[in-house]
């Protein structure tokens, strides 16, 4: 359902003229958000993180909340149950590149 749902708004950002590289990437960071589990295989998406000195180039900032219930474009909160999404953080091969704003995002991760 998922990916229905992202190739379907893929196809509508393609008519609207916006070329497909940089829609992607834009579509794919917008509707990653909520409640996202760290895995090392079969992510929902790999993601690159950027240092502060980069994050101008990040596709999207996101911002780490404690609570269960990250409800908006930015927003992710990590869990080990009960995800929205499933990412993988990769040096290259990104599907889209993020900034923290609030620091190293590991810190919050309860898998690590």
């Amino acid at each position: 359902m998922k990916r229905f749902i992202f190739t379907a708004l893929l196809f509508i950002f393609s008519i609207v003229g916006l070329s497909a590289s940089n829609s992607e990437r834009y579509l794919k960071a917008s509707i990653c958000y909520g409640r996202i589990k760290i895995v090392d295989s079969k992510p929902d998406f790999r993601v690159k993180i950027l240092p502060a000195s980069e994050a101008a180039n990040a596709d999207i900032s996101i911002f780490v909340l404690r609570s269960q219930n990250p409800n908006n474009i930015g927003l992710w909160c990590f869990v080990e149950r009960g995800e929205n999404y499933k990412v993988q953080f990769v040096e290259r091969g990104e599907d889209f590149s993020v900034y923290f704003k609030n620091g190293n995002p590991m810190k919050y991760n309860p898998t690590k």
